[in-house]
């Protein structure tokens, strides 16, 4: 492949008039694309330019081919293929306008050229008048590919079909890779944990070297969070371990980051222990400490006293904290504030309704362990906010006496409900910045 790679171009990348004078075949040019882009999904960062040239060459090769009645059944191949992942220019379209027969290679020349021009409706129709088993093999992986794409907005449980097929149909390559982050991003909106897992894992196992995997790490993250009742911790830690110990490293800091950031402490403990053991091994990189500490100290906010740990938080040396760090901080140090600031007490006559400072913080660390969620989140987890915290404390029907002795001293509880909603208000929209 080197040498097909170092021919192509050094008659092509120097000089044009050599490409012109012997114009290498465009199934071999189609070829030594899908090899570099496999190298690429492996992790070869490196090939990015050269696919970039290939891609050009194709253009030019295509463009320069004439009509494509002329082409062999391998070219038509290579023309389909890069009309499906290549660039869709207008040489590729032209050229598939004149492809006229056999009858099957027109209707897949026609079904491209509407996916190109994305006419979705008419290019879904085009390609389920198209049976895979009608084709070579070679060409069933990017029909599916294409078919999966069409399909993922209005029938998306047809585009899963597709893509395994894919991954099925072309293991290793950088249409499995691309078909992989699809079906997570499909599962997760079905709500599917444990078949999320499951392409999430396979993704580890062979493309964490991707230059696409920082794409990957956010849909794990956020279809974590998403199905957080369907994906056990002993998942996320397998996960961790598929992963080059840097990689994980990374990951569980960003799970870290939005767990503490929606209060799943369970989580966060979890990742930060991860952490914990990947700074102790032998590994040829290095973890913040600050960084970690934070992390530490944040896990313990609902079971520490706030002051001693508004102390430790002060104590941090931020100059060594990320701009998302230091942003967590700042919340977190915001929240403390407001749970250690005194709740002035209503005093108004001697009949006045008096609640002491230490029966309304247990409202307030309950509200801390039911942070609404930031960005992915999940409603049903969110019920008990400081509203209904409160609600429910008024809640029972009180007696005759007691109802007269409520209406008696009723703006005094008025103003002080309305005082403690707003403080607990307050939190939240801290949290949810």
């Amino acid at each position: 492949m080197k040498r097909l790679i170092s021919a192509i171009l050094a008659t092509c990348l120097t000089g044009g008039v050599a490409c012109a004078a012997d114009p290498v075949k465009i199934d071999s040019l189609m070829l030594s694309l899908l090899q570099v882009q496999d190298r690429i999904a492996r992790g070869d960062v490196a090939a990015l330019p050269l696919q970039k040239h290939l891609m050009k060459l194709l253009d030019a090769g295509i463009a320069e081919s004439g009509n494509a009645t002329d082409m062999s059944a391998a070219e038509i191949r290579a023309l389909v293929i890069f009309g499906i992942v290549g660039t869709g220019s207008g040489a590729v379209i032209e050229a598939l306008r004149e492809v006229k027969s056999p009858r099957l290679h027109r209707k897949l020349a026609r079904a491209v050229i509407d996916y190109r021009e994305r006419k979705r409706n008419q290019a879904t129709k085009r390609f389920a008048d198209i049976d895979h088993s009608d084709l070579d093999g070679r060409l069933v992986p990017f029909v599916a590919f294409a078919k999966g794409n069409l399909y993922s907005r209005k029938v998306p449980k047809r585009a899963i079909s597709q893509y395994n097929l894919v991954r099925l149909s072309a293991p290793g390559t950088l249409l499995e890779e691309a078909s992989l982050r699809r079906l997570m991003s499909l599962h997760a909106a079905f709500g599917e944990g444990r078949s999320f897992v499951k392409m999430a894992k396979q993704y580890a196992r062979r493309f964490i070297g991707s230059p696409y995997r920082k794409q990957y790490l956010v849909m794990l993250r956020k279809g974590i969070f998403s199905m957080r009742r369907t994906i056990s911790l002993d998942d996320v830690g397998e996960l961790g371990d598929l992963m080059p110990p840097a990689f994980a490293a990374a990951f569980h800091m960003h799970l870290v980051r939005g767990a503490l950031e929606s209060g799943h402490m369970k989580l966060a403990e979890f990742s930060i222990a991860k952490i914990e053991d990947l700074s102790g091994a032998k590994n040829t990189f290095s973890i913040n400490p600050v960084q970690l500490l934070l992390f530490q100290l944040l896990s313990a906010m609902t079971t520490q006293e706030p002051n001693a740990l508004l102390a430790d938080l002060d104590a941090l040396d931020q100059n060594r904290l990320a701009a998302a760090d230091l942003r967590l901080l700042q919340r977190a140090r915001g929240i403390l504030g407001y749970i250690v600031a005194p709740i002035d007490n209503v005093q108004t006559n001697s009949n006045a309704v008096s609640v002491p400072k230490s029966s309304a913080r247990p409202m307030v660390q309950d509200t801390l362990e039911n942070i609404p969620t930031t960005g992915v989140r999940d409603d049903s987890d969110n019920s008990d906010d400081g509203g209904d915290v409160v609600g429910k404390g008024a809640s029972s029907r009180p007696t005759s006496s007691a109802m007269m002795e409520m209406e008696k001293n009723q703006s005094e509880i008025d103003q002080f409900i309305g005082n403690t909603q707003k403080r607990l208000s307050d939190i939240d929209s801290l949290l949810s910045e």
